[in-house]
């Protein structure tokens, strides 16, 4: 199927900031588990807030859809793309999907947009996240990682990243991994025979046929992107389509940074593809799983310079910071015992704190330029009454804080802090993980959207405040 037209305009990866060290993990279970560290989303984290983190470094003014892509919703029915358009303040009027139930639909997500783009000529924002687990001591849980990335699609442009140039899809049906319904642990089948059978012959075929298709030679690809823990066998596949030798190198650095993290793995990979590509590059994105395969053909284009010089996907220095032991990282997953939190909710609840406070809008007075958050019904500086909305900056300064020690709390304590927000304002709240030294007054924080707590099984998000690098 050929998909001309769409060009990609911005994509972001986001990773949590703790990391458990493979050598932690080894010591732990007196098992082998190779070099490096997987990323690990923190107590208060989940696919949402991942996707948010990632949403929230793209440009979304004037886009007309956003699609969702995940298999650890936290919602089976309450639609994850929904609360993003809500926080994001990206408008009412936004068409919102979720894709969910493969580890495909990261892709399958890419590929709707386009042909909304094609048909509309729409911009559109896909976002893509899973928080992954597996049962402890397994050979699955160092190698799984918990990652969010977003991309915005739209009509082919010269300052565009990449044109989407095609795409092809094999299905397939022999699970070599899966999760069943209402279970958090990923299983997997035999790991010297399943992937044989469904990962090689798969990502051939749909590599292939990508190319034939738009009558490209698959040895003028530069790179294969996919987020496949089989490097090997992911190699061997696209060897075997003609694809030069080293040519998953990207793949490679994308798993040591994020593991392999579902759903938002192909886009993983591709970003780490593009930190290296040139414009004009072949680059072929591919989702894999169950025997099943989407790829999608890239051209990479000018645009691309300009992202590398902004930071690009990050994922060629990762940091983040360790956690110190594997008893602490079975705590931030939730396996060992905590004191219980039970706080009420609501749907009404949910209704009052989702409005302005969660979209982050104050009042403004036009006449003395005074602005408050939450909203005010008068200027406390002149008396005025004719207010105007406006949104509270995402970053600040720490302006005093206290430190909660009683309060339940897998990362105790629990710091509150207030921050003065650049362009005025102040903003009261947790901070979402402990900074590596002391807090401090004058500390720099940005507002990161996380799980604040779960009520009724609603879970209830809002804004933290998170110490930015330069506070390390």
């Amino acid at each position: 199927m050929s998909v001309p037209g769409a060009g990609l305009r911005a994509l972001t990866v986001a990773l949590p900031r703790w990391r458990l060290g493979r050598a932690e993990w080894s010591r732990a279970w007196g098992r082998r588990a190779g070099p490096g560290s997987r990323p690990v989303a923190g107590h208060d984290e989940d696919s949402l807030t991942l996707a948010a983190d990632a949403l929230d470094r793209l440009p979304t003014a004037g886009a007309g859809a956003l699609y969702v892509a995940g298999t650890t919703a936290p919602d089976a029915e309450r639609a994850t793309s929904s609360v993003l358009c809500a926080v994001l303040d990206l408008g009412p009027g936004l068409l919102t999907a979720d894709l969910g139930g493969s580890l495909r639909s990261g892709a399958a997500a890419a590929l709707i947009a386009a042909d909304r783009v094609r048909a509309h000529g729409a911009e559109v924002l896909v976002a893509a996240a899973d928080r992954r687990d597996a049962e402890p001591g397994s050979d699955l849980e160092p190698v799984l990682g918990d990652a969010g990335a977003a991309a915005r699609l739209g009509p082919a442009a010269a300052s565009d990243l990449a044109e989407l140039l095609g795409s092809a899809s094999v299905a397939g049906d022999l699970p070599d991994a899966w999760r069943p319904s209402g279970e958090e642990d990923v299983r997997r089948a035999d790991p010297a025979f399943a992937p044989r059978l469904t990962l090689g012959p798969g990502v051939r075929a749909a590599v292939e046929r990508v190319c034939a298709e738009a009558g490209i030679d698959p040895g003028h690809l530069s790179a294969v992107a996919a987020g496949t823990a089989e490097q090997r066998l992911l190699a061997q596949a696209v060897e075997a389509a003609g694809v030069p030798a080293g040519a998953t190198e990207a793949s490679v650095r994308a798993l040591a940074a994020a593991g392999d993290c579902g759903s938002a793995s192909p886009w993983v990979a591709f970003a780490a593809a593009l930190d290296r590509a040139a414009p004009g590059d072949l680059v072929v994105q591919v989702a894999t799983a169950g025997g099943g395969a989407d790829a999608l053909l890239w051209r990479v284009a000018a645009g691309v310079e300009a992202w590398r010089a902004g930071g690009g996907s990050g994922l060629e220095a990762p940091g983040g910071e360790e956690i110190p032991s594997y008893a602490r990282f079975l705590r931030l997953r939730g396996r060992l015992g905590a004191e219980p939190l039970n706080p009420y909710s609501s749907t009404a609840l949910l209704w009052r704190e989702g409005g302005d406070e969660l979209r982050l809008v104050g009042s403004e007075c036009p006449a003395c330029g005074w602005f408050a958050y939450p909203r005010r019904p008068l200027c406390t500086s002149c008396g005025g009454r004719e207010l105007v909305e406006r949104r509270l900056a995402r970053r600040g300064r720490v302006v005093t804080w206290t430190e909660d020690h009683v309060f339940p709390s897998p990362e105790p304590p629990t710091v509150m802090a207030v921050a003065e927000m650049e362009g005025g304002g102040r903003f009261f709240g947790q901070l979402a993980a402990a900074p590596p030294g002391p807090v401090h007054a004058g500390m720099p924080v940005r507002l990161v959207l996380r799980r604040l707590h779960d009520g009724g099984g609603l879970a209830h998000y809002f804004w933290k405040l998170l110490p930015t690098e330069e506070a390390s």
